[in-house]
């Protein structure tokens, strides 16, 4: 894909960030927000843990609402005052966290906006327990909103910047990176419009009853699989008294 051949020519992940904050403050951007919010909303209420890391392209911590994990911390390249003490200023790419040090991770497109979304990936994945979970929302390049970032230059203020990696590949990595997927789900089946009879909730819904692959926004959770398990030693004292002791035949008349 294209983004892939000119990726220094993107801008820094630092420096999409203000211009997409500005953009979520617009009609067509709390739309997108809310359509992602409903997917996390039902997917934080069943994950459950003691720390939890973020990388997200909101100015505050709203889409945490749902989250049952206790503490939370957002990496970001420079300080968000919506999110207190709970920040590392760091890079997206280097995270100066420990191996296998927190239960969950959650991924807000910010493999949409960073220039390597692979190390990104797999920073995340790195920082996860065996067991535990990554929760990723990205745009899907086939829906209404990656064809109309072609079409119109003012649909493209959100989408101008983004990635727009395949579910299919995201998976592949995650596979390599050994996690197995445990759910996908897709919203936002309309144009990236802030209002209109196509955007009415009742479509919505009936493409979300249907499963289909179109919407503008997935949201993928994933497990990390276990690693190593204890095994089960074979008791070699009895298996030896049974080999060396001799069976003895019991006499008879014969």
């Amino acid at each position: 894909m294209k983004f892939w051949r000119n990726v220094k020519q993107r801008p820094s992940y630092s420096a999409v960030l203000p211009i997409l904050h500005q953009w979520l403050q617009t009609g067509v951007g709390k739309r997108f927000l809310a359509s992602g919010h409903q997917l996390l909303d039902h997917t934080l209420e069943s994950v459950f843990g003691y720390h939890g890391v973020v990388v997200s392209i909101c100015e505050t911590p709203s889409i945490l609402q749902a989250s049952r994990v206790a503490h939370h911390t957002l990496i970001t390249p420079f300080s968000l005052p919506a999110w207190g003490t709970q920040q590392i200023i760091a890079s997206p790419s280097h995270w100066p966290l420990r191996p296998r040090s927190v239960d969950m991770v959650l991924i807000h497109h910010g493999l949409d906006y960073v220039e390597r979304p692979h190390r990104l990936l797999r920073e995340a994945c790195k920082v996860v327990i065996p067991g535990g979970k990554i929760i990723i929302v990205g745009f899907n390049p086939w829906s209404l909103w990656g064809a109309s970032r072609r079409l119109r230059e003012r649909y493209k203020r959100g989408g101008k910047y983004a990635n727009f990696i395949a579910v299919h590949r995201l998976q592949d990595w995650l596979t390599l990176l050994n996690f197995s997927v445990d759910h996908l789900q897709y919203a936002g089946f309309t144009l990236p419009i802030a209002q209109g009879k196509i955007a009415e909730p009742a479509w919505e819904k009936r493409c979300e009853r249907w499963h289909l692959p179109f919407g503008s926004l997935y949201l993928l959770k994933a497990t990390r699989e276990l690693t190593g398990m204890t095994p089960i030693r074979p008791v070699w004292r009895q298996l030896r008294e049974t080999l060396t002791t001799p069976t003895l035949v019991e006499p008879n008349t014969r």
